[in-house]
């Protein structure tokens, strides 16, 4: 199933809302048997990243029109790409990179298929009641 959310998220034009509940679906189906194979490999592929508690630094690039931090999925262990992507089609006064630590298993997955180094998380809002 995550193969999938990964070509939903960088290939098709969806509403947030729907792409949040189709994430929330597939976490809440997931066995216990899938998350544990998610972890393994993540923790294979991000190994050089992670520290002896299995946390990783990572960062965003934000400007005017990106999603609020409860609601962000993508981000990168490489702070030059977060950097790009902050300065990327806007000419905003707002722009940063945002460093955040987060645990082995509130990651959905890693590729570097577009070259971004990118570690999708799980964000806060899918575990909302009203989401």
């Amino acid at each position: 199933a995550l193969p999938i959310l990964l070509e939903i998220y960088t290939s098709y034009n969806y509403r947030e809302q729907e792409f949040y509940h189709f994430l929330k679906r597939i976490l809440n189906e997931e066995t216990e048997k899938q998350r544990k194979d998610r972890m393994k490999e993540n923790k294979k592929i991000l190994k050089k990243y992670l520290d002896k508690e299995n946390f990783i630094t990572l960062y965003r690039g934000e400007n005017a029109n990106s999603l609020d931090e409860e609601y962000a999925i993508s981000y990168t262990p490489n702070k030059s790409i977060a950097e790009w992507f902050s300065n990327r089609r806007v000419a905003s006064e707002y722009k940063g990179v945002i460093e955040n630590e987060f645990h082995l298993n509130d990651i959905l997955l890693y590729t570097n298929d577009r070259e971004e180094k990118e570690v999708m998380i799980i964000p806060e809002c899918v575990w909302w009641e009203d989401l």
